[in-house]
């Protein structure tokens, strides 16, 4: 994605799998997108009125245009 992705793409990259976390994401986004600004990474997780939580995996994007 890299070597085809403009200078000013905006990249999102999602995992939902055990074992890959967001720093793993993080990591995969830097070393393809050297150099860059922060990388935004958050965990994704379904929440309901009863306060009950299904995480679903983390995503991790960065915006080409504020590099």
């Amino acid at each position: 994605c890299s070597a085809v992705a403009a200078d000013d793409a905006f990249v999102l990259l999602t995992a939902h799998t055990t074992g890959i976390d967001g720093e793993d994401l993080r990591a995969a986004l830097e070393d393809a997108f050297r150099p860059m600004v922060a990388i935004d990474v958050r965990s994704l997780r379904l929440e309901a009125a009863s306060g009950a939580r299904m995480d679903l995996g983390w995503a991790a994007r960065f915006d080409g245009a504020t590099r």
